[in-house]
């Protein structure tokens, strides 16, 4: 295949060619960043501190598509494409429509001057607090009242200064920064012209004076990204042939800005959003965030634990998948600390594994420890076998991913290996239901809820709870000292199972909680 690279291009771009002939299409490829510190430990950071690869290209403010067409970088082209990723729609779905999808972007700093003094005499000084505060309150006017309601527009003030940083002394300015969004170009101009008016005007009645930067030479203005109809159906038909047409959706536009636009203004073009939600993989983070997906934050001793483990399997050529489960992840996740640390395997049991981990270490000349073993017992643990012993300065519990089926009145389970679903289902809450893949280093939510309910403080059973509580009956007094524990709020279908006359002894046990916990929490409607 004939690959022709050009970099640097345009100062900081880079354009890569391939093949030749025509039609030439352009494939927008964004490596703006934000200034957004990644965790430590994770594979993808940026070398750079305070600086992470993510959605820049709305933040950044060199409007880099401009400049990058105005270079010559899709000189030839007939059409462009470009993605955005998007936690709102799953994994191997993408949105799309014909016409404008995103909005136009502007930033603003206005500035409001009085004349500062002491704030025990205000009398003496012209404050211009309280004009900067009416302004925040008339310029959101200009949005309800001056513009279409089917045309959507955006206003938003995010930062209010002053020049002092005493309680006591009246300031001689305040500055407000914010965006200001339009679904069309019309509206932008002419929201940017009603601003330009208000904002002395306004603050005028105050004695203040005011002013409105754009910051143009920061943030150049971004027009609204508008999609071209044919260009869309092309990239409904190809991405239809990949994913299946149930999985290419219509999407409403949305208000941040996109630097796309400028390849729309150049050549019919389209841009996709595609979705990356994915409960599983800890893929949950909203955009702008630190973490683009759910992060354990290891301690040097676990990571030396995990990498120790990891070696072990690979030393041994088991192919074992490993990870930590229940109690361990959740309480990671909340922030706490915990020692209680169950390696779930995929594919022996854990005396095995235990044996192969000893082998490993005495290969390195480190410290062996015999592990203590429970066999199976199931009217007494769910678990297949568990092997106790220590590795490094940490203990651990070697336990197997298992599948649960009970006889017709029996409350005693026949116990098989079983896959990470079927475990996840068979625990008592979705919030211990939640894996670490070692191997990955990612965050497994095989439920779809426990992250959710981990969140939002939820206390709900992967299963019907009259089921789960079936399964075993003590789980219900589980469910109140997890409430209790962890303040979380039981789901109704909880309180609703445990009324029930199967479980109706253990209930009063739920309402003493209740009624002793009203003001720390809620019961979810």
């Amino acid at each position: 295949m004939d690959v022709s690279v050009a970099y640097p291009f345009a100062q900081t771009g880079v354009v890569g060619k391939i093949g030749k002939g025509k039609p030439v299409v352009a494939l927008r490829a964004d490596i703006d960043a934000l200034p957004v510190q990644e965790p430590e430990g994770v594979e993808y950071r940026s070398k750079n501190e305070g600086r992470m690869h993510a959605c820049g290209h709305d933040e950044e403010g060199g409007a880099g598509a401009d400049v990058m067409i105005k270079e010559g970088a899709i000189e030839g082209a007939s059409a462009a494409f470009g993605f955005h990723v998007m936690p709102m729609w799953p994994t191997g779905q993408v949105a799309l429509k014909t016409g404008t999808i995103m909005a136009g972007s502007l930033t603003f700093k206005f500035t409001v001057a009085g004349r500062g003094g002491h704030a025990a005499m205000p009398h003496l000084n012209i404050d211009p607090v309280p004009a900067a505060a009416a302004l925040v309150q008339a310029l959101q006017v200009l949005v309800s009242r001056e513009t279409s309601p089917l045309g959507s527009a955006v206003l938003s003030i995010t930062q209010l200064m002053t020049n002092s940083d005493a309680d006591n002394i009246i300031p001689d300015h305040v500055t407000l920064r914010g965006t200001l969004r339009a679904l069309s170009h019309e509206h932008m101009m002419l929201l940017k012209q009603r601003i330009e008016e208000a904002v002395p005007a306004v603050v005028s009645a105050f004695r203040c004076n005011g002013s409105v930067d754009w910051q143009l030479e920061h943030h150049p203005y971004y027009p609204p990204t508008v999609n071209d109809a044919g260009a869309a159906a092309f990239a409904r038909g190809v991405a239809g042939s990949m994913l299946g047409s149930e999985n290419v959706l219509e999407t409403e536009p949305i208000m941040p800005g996109e630097d796309f636009s400028f390849f729309t203004m150049t050549v019919p073009s389209t841009f996709m959003f595609l979705g990356i939600r994915n409960e599983t993989a800890g893929s949950v983070h909203n955009l702008h965030n630190a973490n683009f997906k759910e992060r354990i934050h290891l301690t040097s001793e676990e990571r030396v634990l995990f990498d120790t483990l990891l070696a072990a399997a690979k030393f041994a050529g088991s192919n074992t998948v490993l990870r930590a489960a229940g109690g361990w992840v959740r309480d990671k996740l909340l922030g706490k600390e915990s020692k209680d640390i169950d390696i779930a395997l995929d594919n022996m049991l854990g005396k095995e594994f235990a044996d192969k981990v000893n082998e490993y270490l005495a290969s390195q000349g480190k410290e062996t420890h015999t592990a203590a073993v429970i066999h199976s017992n199931p009217d007494q643990s769910k678990h297949l076998e568990t092997a106790r012993m220590k590795v490094n300065s940490l203990w651990i519990d070697l336990v197997n991913l298992r599948s649960e089926t009970y006889a017709d009145g029996s409350r005693i389970p026949k116990m098989e290996f079983g896959t990470p679903l079927q475990d996840a289902m068979r625990r008592d809450f979705t919030v211990n239901s939640l894996f670490y893949n070692l191997n990955e280093d990612a965050v497994e939510d095989l439920t779809g809820q426990g992250l959710e309910d981990l969140r939002q403080g939820l206390l709900r059973t992967p299963l019907p709870p009259q089921e789960t509580f079936k399964d075993d009956p003590l789980r219900v007094m589980r469910a109140v000292r997890f409430a209790t524990r962890f303040n979380f709020a039981p789901d109704p279908a909880i309180l609703t199972a445990a009324a029930s006359e199967e479980w109706n002894v253990l209930f009063p046990l739920l309402i003493v909680y209740l009624l002793l916990n009203l003001d720390g929490m809620s019961v979810i409607p």
